[in-house]
């Protein structure tokens, strides 16, 4: 298990597309909650159809990180896109 991260995300921020891996061990999977309204979505663009997720405030997404031999799903890659509110948000 891993310790909870807060993210503030100014606006026009975003997360590059990433993987949610460590060079130790790969959690099995993420979740991700909005805590506050507003934001930009989270895109899923290499799963076999590409997936937005637009955010509402206490909504959690939660996807796999390793396939069914516990190695990194390359289709997990995602990113956050910027959002185009005047306040931060809290994910």
């Amino acid at each position: 298990y891993s310790d909870w991260v807060i993210d503030k995300v100014e606006p026009g921020a975003s997360w590059k597309p990433h993987y949610d891996d460590h060079p130790v061990s790969t959690a099995i999977a993420t979740i991700t909650v909005f805590l506050s309204e507003g934001g930009g979505p989270v895109v899923y663009p290499s799963s076999k159809t590409p997936v937005k997720v637009l955010p509402r405030r206490g909504m959690a997404i939660v996807h796999h990180n390793t396939n069914d031999k516990h190695k990194l799903d390359l289709s997990s890659v995602h990113a956050l896109l910027p959002h185009d509110g005047d306040q931060p948000v809290y994910i």
